[in-house]
């Protein structure tokens, strides 16, 4: 029983990467393969949004991924994403309660200089991308409203801009059950839209009240300057400047 004992510890030992001669082992963890760190830096894509908004409000956020496949990446130990405003480093932090690992930081919008850098630790290597203040687009205006149930909306254009909807959503909720429902959608040469929230979500005012105690809709109006209309780059670090505005249209 002593031989088998004594084998055993040693293939146990040597899982561990051995030990130091006071019987310290020493383990070699292998890098999990949803982390930044297994892959080097040209299969890294580290795309930063930079969104300003009202309120001299401005936000950062990036959900790295691999360059390849687009496989969803965590950042490792020793890699981060940080902005610079005028001078002041903070870090973008994982966002909580999120089914993906997504990094942000919320900032201002009236800064002269930007500097967003993706740093790793492994190799002492950086990447950065400087713009300042006359990169960040006029910010967006424009009105909107539902009447005999269609969505419409008219954005103001600026010359020299370009114009989407990134991001419009149906949210409803009762006690029993809550809905969020997507749809793509955008903009006409004019900087307009219309469509009824039947041709959108399938479902008209009425039905969805008939069934939820609430519901309504989410829209995000994005605006890019066409010099700007790629994003930033150095090596695996892309930023694109674009300012938003967001509209809630209560059904």
């Amino acid at each position: 029983m002593k031989k088998y004992f004594a084998i055993g510890f040693l293939i146990a030992s040597s899982g561990c990467g051995g030990g130091g001669g006071d019987g310290t082992a020493v383990e070699n963890t292998p890098v999990p393969s949803s982390s930044t760190t297994a892959y080097g830096d040209d299969k890294l894509d580290i795309y930063v949004s930079f969104e300003s908004m009202d309120g001299n409000k401005a936000k950062a956020s990036s959900i790295p991924r691999a360059a390849a496949d687009n496989t969803l990446l965590t950042l490792g130990e020793g890699d981060a994403i940080e902005v610079t405003v005028d001078g002041v480093n903070q870090e973008l932090s994982r966002q909580e309660n999120t089914e993906v690992a997504s990094y942000s930081l919320d900032t201002v919008s009236d800064a002269s200089e930007y500097e967003l850098t993706f740093s790793r630790e492994s190799n002492n290597t950086s990447y950065s991308v400087n713009f300042t203040q006359d990169a960040l687009p006029v910010p967006v205006s424009l009105t909107h409203s539902f009447a005999g149930e269609v969505i419409s909306i008219d954005v103001s254009q600026e010359a020299g801009h370009f114009y989407s909807i990134p991001w419009m959503a149906l949210n409803c909720s009762s006690e029993r059950e809550s809905l969020t429902a997507a749809a793509d959608s955008s903009l006409d040469e004019n900087g307009s839209y219309q469509q009824s929230l039947k041709g959108a979500f399938d479902s008209t005012q009425s039905e969805l009240l008939q069934r939820f105690d609430k519901c309504h809709v989410d829209i995000t109006v994005s605006a890019s300057k066409i010099e700007n209309a790629g994003p930033y780059r150095d090596g695996p670090l892309k930023v694109s400047v674009s300012n938003i505005k967001e509209i809630r249209i209560d059904l």
